[in-house]
C-alpha cells in the first residue's frame, strides 16, 4: 500500500470512524441537556462536520456539497513542489483511484445517514391507539410514498440497493467468493469459461487493495467490516422506539465491536490496532456518560455531577479531534521538508523522481546546462 493513501491507513480508518458516528451516537455533547460555554461545542462541531462534509450544520456557515468535493479533488491531485508550490498530477489510473478511495470513504457515512433518513418512516398514534398513515420520521407533515417524497425516496432506495448495501459486503466477501466461484468452475463449464467474479475482482483490482491494504491478508475483510459498523449503528438509530434505548444498544454495540478489535487486532501495524483500540473505547466512554446525564437530569435535575460530566466528554471528543489536526501537520511539515531538502540538493534527480511517479516535469526543474549543451557536446556524452 502507497504511503500516499492517507485516508486508508489504520489510524485514519479509525479517526474517521469516530470523526462519522459522532454525528449519530452523541446528538449533543451533554445528553440533550444546555451545554455553557456553547462556543466549545460549536467549535468542535464545525471541525467534525467540515471534515465528513457535513457543510450544513450550520446555517450561516452552509454551502455547496460540492466545494467540499473540489476540496477533495485538489488534495488528492496536488503536491509540494521544490519551492513549496503545487503542481498538478498527471490523472493516470493510481490517481483517480486514490481519489475515488479518498471520497468514498469521507462520503459514505453521510450518503448512508441521508438515505437512511429519507427512508425512515413513523407510524402515529393517536387517543386511545388509533392509527394514522405512515409518515416520513424526519418530516411528520409528509406521507410516506406520497408524491411529494417519492422523488426523494426513490433514489434513496436505488442508493441503499446499489451502493450502501452492496460496497460493504463486496469488500468482506471478495475473498470468499473468488473460493466459491473456484469450487463451482470444477462441476460447471459455463462458469469455468466465464468466470465473472473473477474477471470483477480483477478489474477492481486497485480499489480493492487501496482499501483492504492496511490489514493483515487474512484479514482483508475488515475493510467491508469498518463500514458496517457505521451501518449498524444507523440501523440502531432507526430501530429504536426512543434515544435512551438507542444509547443502550449503541453501548452494547460497540462493547462488542472492542472485544472483535482486542481480539483478532486486524490491521498489519501495532501502533494501528492499539489506535482502533483507543478511539472505540474513547466511543464508549462517550456514550456511557450520556446516558448517566441522561438519568442525572431525569432524577435529580442540572447538578454539579451533571456538569463534571459534560466536561469530560468534551474534553474526550477533543482528544482525538486535537491528536489527528496535530498529526496531520506534522505529516504534512514532515512530507513538505523532506521534498524541500531533495530538490534543494539534487534538483534533476527530484525532476526524474516526480515524472517516474506520474508527475509532470517542467523545464525550469533541470539544470540550465542541459539545454545550453551543443550537439557536439552531447555526441561524446553519447559515446
Amino acid at each position: 500500500m502507497s504511503p500516499s493513501t492517507i485516508l486508508t491507513t489504520g489510524l485514519a480508518y479509525n479517526f474517521l470512524i469516530m470523526m462519522q458516528l459522532q454525528q449519530s451516537m452523541a446528538v449533543s455533547v451533554n445528553g440533550g441537556v444546555d451545554f455553557k460555554p456553547s462556543f466549545i461545542r460549536d467549535i468542535y462541531s464545525l471541525l467534525y462536520n467540515i471534515l465528513n462534509l457535513d457543510f450544513f450544520h450550520f446555517d450561516e456557515l452552509s454551502f455547496c456539497l460540492w466545494k467540499g468535493a473540489i476540496f477533495v479533488y485538489l488534495f488528492k491531485h496536488c503536491k509540494c513542489g521544490k519551492n513549496g508550490c503545487c503542481h498538478k498530477k498527471i490523472i493516470t489510473k493510481y490517481s483517480l483511484v486514490q481519489g475515488l478511495t479518498a471520497f468514498i470513504v469521507i462520503s459514505y457515512f453521510q450518503c448512508s445517514w441521508v438515505t437512511f433518513m429519507l427512508l425512515n418512516r413513523q407510524l402515529p398514534q393517536g387517543i386511545g391507539g388509533t392509527h394514522y398513515k405512515d409518515v416520513v420520521f424526519w418530516n411528520g407533515s409528509l406521507q410516506y410514498f406520497s408524491t411529494q417524497h417519492i422523488f426523494y425516496a426513490i433514489p434513496a432506495l436505488l442508493c441503499l440497493i446499489f451502493f450502501v448495501i452492496p460496497f460493504p459486503l463486496i469488500l468482506s466477501f471478495d475473498g470468499l467468493l473468488l473460493k466459491v466461484e473456484g469450487k463451482l468452475a470444477d462441476h460447471f463449464d459455463f462458469i469455468r469459461k466465464l468466470r465473472p467474479w473473477t474477471a470483477i475482482h480483477y478489474r477492481s483490482k486497485p480499489l480493492l487493495d487501496s482499501f483492504q491494504g492496511t490489514f493483515k491478508d487474512q484479514y482483508r475483510f475488515f475493510a467491508g467490516l469498518y463500514f458496517s459498523y457505521r451501518l449498524l449503528i444507523l440501523a440502531l438509530l432507526v430501530m429504536v422506539s426512543n434515544v435512551l434505548q438507542y444509547y443502550f444498544l449503541l453501548e452494547v454495540a460497540l462493547t462488542l465491536i472492542i472485544v472483535i478489535q482486542a481480539i483478532i487486532q486486524p490491521f498489519q501495524e501495532k501502533n494501528h490496532n492499539v489506535c482502533a483500540l483507543l478511539i472505540f473505547t474513547n466511543m464508549a466512554l462517550i456514550n456511557t456518560l450520556t446516558i448517566r446525564i441522561f438519568y442525572l437530569v431525569s432524577t435529580d435535575g442540572y447538578t454539579t455531577e451533571t456538569i463534571l460530566m459534560q466536561w469530560i466528554q468534551v474534553v474526550l471528543i477533543y482528544i482525538p479531534l486535537i491528536a489527528g489536526i496535530v498529526w496531520g501537520f506534522w505529516k504534512l511539515c514532515k512530507t513538505c521538508h523532506s521534498k524541500y531538502n531533495a530538490s534543494a540538493t539534487n534538483p534533476l534527480a527530484s525532476s526524474v523522481d516526480a515524472y517516474s511517479d506520474g508527475y509532470i516535469a517542467y523545464d525550469n526543474d533541470f539544470p540550465v546546462e542541459i539545454f545550453n549543451r551543443s550537439e557536439s557536446e552531447n555526441d561524446i556524452l553519447k559515446t
